[in-house]
């Protein structure tokens, strides 16, 4: 009984995320980082940090709402509406206090590789650090919604970001080992594929569910 309940809260969590829309989100915010990052190496202008450091904030503050929107447009007509219950309190608890821990780990292990290796130490840590991070998090989610697209990313990101700081200490210069330990090399290339998956999950979720007036 217990794994039938486990099921269905698993095609729950899918639902959130089976017509692409939150892949094409996803994509598309991992993309324009990216670009902005590489930007950033590239000699751009003071006021563009301003920029570049909020952008993430914006990502998340605007993504839920932007995500319901097209939804309410696109996924609620053809396929039905799912409210979603708010956190517990000690779901919310539980979440900050893990992320704190992960938080201060990162943190401690990141200024061991500033201290004993350098600059281009810790960088490196850096870089070999949040491929394996990008992989938790998706996998926890492709785990989650029980989605082999998700767990595709997750092999992705870790492939992607391992593959950038193996090739980091190669490159001439280190303001491009510097975007590789910002995060360009991972969320580039991953978001290249996240937008692919996305584009090929809303179009097949359009095939497969017809506006209800057209059934």
């Amino acid at each position: 009984m217990s794994d039938i309940i486990r099921e269905q809260e698993k095609r729950v969590h899918r639902y959130w995320t089976e017509d692409g829309l939150p892949d094409l989100y996803i994509g598309l915010s991992f993309i324009v980082y990216a670009a902005l990052l590489t930007w950033r190496v590239a000699g751009a202008p003071g006021w563009a940090e301003f920029l570049i450091s909020a952008f993430p904030i914006l990502i998340v503050i605007f993504g839920r709402w932007l995500i319901e929107a097209a939804k309410q447009r696109v996924t609620y007509p053809r396929t039905g509406y799912v409210k979603y219950p708010l956190p517990t309190r000690r779901q919310v608890t539980r979440r900050v206090m893990a992320s704190l821990i992960v938080a201060a780990l990162l943190l401690a292990v990141t200024l061991f590789g500033f201290l004993h290796g350098g600059e281009e130490g810790g960088l490196l840590l850096i870089g070999y650090l949040m491929p394996l991070l990008f992989t938790f998090i998706i996998g926890v989610i492709a785990y989650r919604q029980n989605s082999l697209r998700y767990a595709l990313y997750a092999v992705l990101a870790g492939l992607f970001g391992l593959t950038g700081a193996f090739l980091a200490p190669r490159l001439p210069s280190s303001a491009w080992r510097t975007a590789i330990a910002d995060g360009a090399a991972i969320l580039f290339p991953l978001g290249i594929a996240i937008l692919i998956g996305g584009v090929w999950t809303f179009l097949r979720y359009l095939r497969l569910h017809p506006p209800r007036e057209a059934e």
